[in-house]
């Protein structure tokens, strides 16, 4: 059950986050008020007296076909823009990630590879001491994923390829049994 409810929480944030309420309204908006401005013209160029559309044209007289046709013409405009305008943050998204990851992600893995040195310095446990960073990646729709974004250098780069369900594997679990106030340190 603690599965779903995180993943439910993952998906609120995600579609908070995701979610520009001025932008919605604004496209809202537009769409209504070009359909209602233009309808009746669209409307006349099909049905009008001057129709260029021949009288034997049945189907494109038909008051539903006609009003259907319309609107598409009148919605399709701001839905093309909003569609590239999507693309586009989608493209700069995607520099943004790669910016971080050969600016950002070096610099931790420095810093974890000095935290590993000093843990193996004061403790002087036996053994390996791997240090890893994972975050939850959204995959699709109620599908996220834990993924290794940063490591210490004894770990294989072969292992940043490595996905986690939520639940699965020893990650997963102890991942899922957590919670933020457990993972917090107060003062």
């Amino acid at each position: 059950m603690d599965d779903y409810k995180k993943v439910i929480r993952y998906e609120w944030d995600y579609f908070l986050r995701k979610f520009q309420f001025w932008e919605s309204l604004v496209f809202l908006i537009s769409i209504v008020s070009v359909v209602i401005t233009g309808l009746g013209d669209t409307q006349s160029f099909f049905t009008g007296e001057n129709s260029p559309i021949p009288l034997a044209w049945k189907f494109l007289k038909s008051f539903q076909i006609v009003l259907i046709i319309s609107v598409c013409l009148l919605a399709l405009p701001p839905i093309l823009i909003w569609l590239l305008d999507q693309k586009q943050k989608r493209k700069d998204t995607i520099e943004l990630l790669k910016t971080i990851r050969e600016n950002v992600v070096p610099g931790i893995n420095l810093a974890l590879k000095e935290l590993r040195t000093n843990i193996k310095k004061r403790f002087k446990p036996e053994g390996n001491i791997r240090i890893s960073l994972w975050i939850p990646v959204k995959k699709s729709f109620f599908k996220w994923n834990l993924e290794m974004v940063c490591k210490t250098t004894n770990i294989p780069d072969s292992e940043l390829e490595a996905s986690f369900k939520l639940q699965e594997g020893v990650i997963g679990y102890t991942y899922l049994k957590n919670t933020r106030r457990l993972c917090t340190i107060r003062r």
